[in-house]
């Protein structure tokens, strides 16, 4: 058995140091285990362990006790736990990003011009090292604030191909390739199986948007600070 160590660029030296394998925990009696299936979707550790890179430059920003990953020229890739996702089950999916443009903050535009789309969230899955399939998770569904962080959002449900992987990458895509882009977190949940708890998402508006919402013969959004 050879454990090696590949990269996809020549251009860089690769420094290695504190090597390790473990098993990992059983997830049929782990439940903890699967509550969050983005492995380091916070960068609590200060670290962008578990993410990739596809033509991309990645550089943790902030700190000292609160990471973001930076990306340009390319998309970064989150790995997530296989063997979580349930076939038919639902899930949710939550990432907080901002573009920039020279320096500063954009307003990336959802539905008008293309080369300022805001980016879309897709799930990659793959066995024995083979593509199977990619489905959107997660769209941004209002134009995002100058400074302020924006959010890709969605609910989406698991497919044969999610709960028989063997790896699983999560990508957001979309943007113009010659913008940045900050991550600051990126979740994956599986929502509450019981009916007594509260069946419906983002009910109270804390999300700061409207999505999963949608007007019949209407347009709906939020206002700050809500009504009383």
């Amino acid at each position: 058995v050879e454990f090696i160590v590949m990269r996809n660029r020549v251009d860089f030296n690769i420094l290695v140091d504190n090597v390790s394998m473990k098993l990992l925990p059983d997830i049929h009696s782990n439940e903890d285990f699967c509550s969050e299936i983005v492995r380091n979707g916070f960068f609590a550790d200060g670290s962008a362990r578990f993410w990739s890179q596809s033509n991309a430059i990645m550089e943790l920003v902030g700190g000292p006790s609160n990471f973001s990953l930076q990306v340009s020229d390319g998309q970064a890739r989150a790995s997530l736990k296989a063997g979580c996702f349930a076939s038919r089950e639902y899930y949710q999916v939550q990432i907080q990003y901002k573009i920039r443009v020279d320096g500063k903050s954009f307003q990336c535009d959802p539905l008008n011009d293309p080369k300022d789309l805001c980016p879309t969230a897709f799930l990659l899955s793959y066995t024995d090292g083979s593509f199977v399939s990619a489905q959107v998770v997660a769209k941004s569904l209002e134009s995002s604030e100058e400074e302020e962080w924006s959010w890709l959002l969605g609910l989406f449900v698991a497919s044969s191909d999610q709960s028989n992987a063997d790896g699983l990458l999560l990508q957001m895509d979309g943007l113009n390739p010659s913008y940045k882009y900050v991550i600051n977190f990126a979740s994956i949940q599986p929502l509450p199986k019981s009916c007594r708890s509260n069946i419906l998402v983002n009910g109270n508006m804390e999300m700061g948007t409207a999505v999963f919402w949608d007007g019949v013969a209407s347009s709906v959004t939020t206002v700050s600070p809500g009504f009383d």
